[in-house]
């Protein structure tokens, strides 16, 4: 699981703001993983204030260089370690993160094939290595929690022939066939 952070909250930009009397463009950095929940909030937060959200959404780790190479950002949301490797480096205050969401990790084939069975660690084992290819995004958090399960289960080797690194495209790349099983962030909703 992904534990997202925010470093300053909207309303505290909005606050500071409203006290010079005018209207905020309020710039977002945040993972794809949050880009199911957020239009709504933001759009909310639009008409109860008259500020605008610019938001742009990428990979964690896209957007960490984007930050370090001078992106301007008002409000991150980003994994916990990132959030926490930013504070290190002085890019962020690190007294200001909040815990916003968890997010999960998921398997998915093609529409119309058999579901393979992930339900225990073997069944999971045998699902991964008998996939003719596998697509995960190797940058990001839930690739690299995978990539640390494929460890642990002693077929890191033998998968890496078969995998190729997705970005944030797994699911067009299954729907292309050009894997056969992606491993994907199961984004917040």
């Amino acid at each position: 699981m992904m534990r997202l952070v925010a470093r300053l909250g909207l309303a505290l930009v909005a606050l500071l703001a409203v006290e010079r009397g005018e209207a905020a463009e309020i710039k977002v950095l945040s993972t794809v993983g949050m880009q199911p929940a957020t239009p709504e909030l933001f759009s909310q937060f639009e008409a109860a204030t008259g500020h605008r959200v610019a938001v742009t959404y990428d990979l964690p780790a896209v957007l960490k260089t984007r930050l370090l190479e001078g992106v301007p950002a008002d409000v991150l949301i980003l994994p916990s370690t990132i959030i926490d490797d930013l504070a290190k480096q002085g890019k962020v205050v690190g007294d200001s993160k909040k815990d916003v969401a968890r997010s999960g990790v998921g398997v998915a084939v093609k529409a119309g094939a058999p579901k393979p069975d992930i339900s225990t660690p073997d069944a999971l084992k045998a699902a991964v290595l008998s996939a003719k290819s596998i697509g995960y995004s190797r940058e990001a958090p839930s690739g690299m929690a995978f990539a640390r399960v494929l460890e642990r289960l002693g077929i890191a080797e033998e998968v890496r022939g078969k995998s190729k690194d997705t970005g944030s495209k797994a699911a067009e790349m299954l729907a292309a066939s050009a894997i056969d099983l992606a491993v994907a962030q199961i984004p917040c909703s």
